[in-house]
């Protein structure tokens, strides 16, 4: 994150930019902004898959709100709402 912060601070100037500041991920879920990465220097590091095995079964069933969220868990703490009305 402050590899992240630090390389939009000092980037030249922009309008306007889609960047997810996210970890190299794998199994990443987004990736698709190299682009806006390459404008701004931002070189993704670590991979969680070094993490997968110790997790490998604690993945929320299908359907629950943690495993349509990207949050996880996180995402499920005092929701009451109807996810199948997010879109």
């Amino acid at each position: 994150m402050a590899q992240l912060a630090r390389r939009c601070v000092e980037a030249p100037p922009f309008h306007f930019l889609v960047l997810y500041g996210v970890s190299a991920n794998r199994r990443a879920l987004w990736g698709g902004d190299k682009a806006a990465r390459a404008l701004v220097g931002y070189a993704p590091q670590d991979d969680a898959e070094v993490y997968a095995a110790e997790l490998e079964g604690k993945a929320p069933a299908p359907g629950e709100v943690a495993a349509l969220f990207h949050g996880g868990s996180v995402c499920a703490l005092g929701f009451s709402g109807d996810p199948d009305r997010i879109t």
